[in-house]
């Protein structure tokens, strides 16, 4: 059996080999419809370069910033642009079906000269349709790449509570997630939301989970951009799956280094003029495997009155179901990251095909959910439609009459 260091350099090898397997497939469709001269073969590679923007950033991070192990950057960028050569594939195979379709529905020979003609048009028409294709990869591309790299989205959002107290009206939170410390998200960069958050001056800051990529040496990045950042009212965390990703003990060694209290199903009790508001946080819920880990909610509400209000932290919204059992007015997520890939302000997300809850705000049964889109990316750093985002969350009183 190969040791742990031999198969972390299999393994990526494996994916990056599948991957130019899918390139060298593209590249023979390519030829196919524009043809095998030197000046097109030259088009063509300039074609796939461009569908491939995002990988060659990605390899130019790697090489630049050569602290981060090669084998694990590697393999996370080649699984996601796998995913987009088989959209490609899909994409000419439908392209070529659908002039094929209607090539039957025409009553020429190829025998012909019309027939001719026509072989001439069906060429003309793939190959429009594959410079189309790269047009729009490179406009998506460009624009993707500004969008996960660019200033945060800054989201207000007014959430009404029934049983928020009063002495609590108007409490401000700012609240961030997915930061992804790693290949894609550096210190440099949590810096500038640090600046940018702290201008803000909320009451309270919560961060819900994924500190880091993968790897615990992503932690003190993270570490040195938000140590001993505070609010009048405190700050609050809980972890995420990635941090289970790395080696846990070294993330929450670091969040208790940066003076960033966890909630592990636990709660603190803000008290302000003399009124309480619990904050509620949980484990991650892929954590549930692992001996002693994963969420409670029960055992975090252990020790609290039915009636108190409550703000519950949870990484992944999947989780919402169990917490709206109990008497907690609002639940705050992250870990979709909106899908990266989206149209904005719909539902319509690559993050349905995992949860029904993509972004944004959510009311069942009395209960609300808001889900954050984060601030960093995995796999493909790119964000369509899909920004980065720091959320300002303002709580009104609603007020009986």
């Amino acid at each position: 059996m190969p040791s742990r260091s031999t198969a972390a350099i299999i393994r990526p090898l494996i994916f990056l080999g599948i991957y130019l397997l899918l390139q060298f497939v593209i590249y023979r469709v390519l030829r196919g419809q524009f043809g095998d001269t030197p000046p097109r073969r030259l088009l063509l590679l300039s074609i796939m370069a461009v569908v491939n923007l995002p990988w060659l950033y990605a390899v130019a991070r790697i090489v630049i910033f050569k602290s981060f192990p090669y084998s694990y950057a590697l393999m996370v960028t080649v699984m996601g642009w796998f995913f987009i050569s088989i959209i490609y594939l899909v994409y000419c195979g439908l392209v070529r079906s659908g002039y094929g379709l209607w090539e039957t529905l025409q009553p020429v020979s190829l025998t012909t000269a019309a027939g001719a003609t026509a072989a001439i048009t069906r060429r003309a028409f793939l190959q429009k349709a594959t410079l189309g294709f790269g047009a729009v990869a490179l406009v998506s591309t460009a624009r993707g790449i500004w969008m996960a790299r660019g200033t945060p989205r800054h989201e207000r959002v007014t959430i009404y509570l029934q049983n928020l107290p009063a002495a609590f009206e108007g409490l401000r939170i700012v609240q961030l997630s997915d930061f992804h410390s790693g290949p894609y998200m550096s210190r440099e960069q949590m810096l500038r939301v640090r600046r940018l958050i702290e201008e803000m001056k909320p009451d309270l800051y919560f961060f819900t989970g994924d500190f880091v990529d993968a790897l615990s040496e992503q932690m003190p990045p993270f570490v040195d951009a938000f140590e001993n950042l505070r609010a009048p009212l405190g700050v609050f965390t809980v972890l995420g799956n990635h941090d289970y990703f790395a080696d846990i003990k070294t993330v929450e060694a670091g969040l208790a280094a940066a003076k960033l209290p966890l909630l592990r199903n636990t709660h603190h009790v803000l008290e302000h003029r003399g009124e309480q508001l619990a904050i509620v946080g949980v484990d991650d819920l892929w954590a549930r495997s692992r001996p002693g880990r994963g969420p409670d909610i029960s055992t975090a509400l252990n020790g609290l009155s039915e009636n108190m209000a409550k703000i519950c932290l949870s990484h992944q919204p999947n989780y919402w179901p169990e917490i709206k059992k109990h008497n907690i007015s609002l639940t705050l997520c992250g870990h979709t990251h909106g899908g990266q890939f989206g149209i904005a302000g719909t539902q319509i997300s690559l993050a349905r095909l995992a949860t029904p809850y993509v972004a944004g705000l959510y009311q069942e049964e009395g209960k609300q959910l808001y889900v954050n889109r984060g601030l960093g990316v995995f796999g493909i750093p790119l964000r369509i439609g899909m920004p980065p985002e720091i959320t300002e969350v303002t709580l009104r009183r609603v007020v009986k009459i």
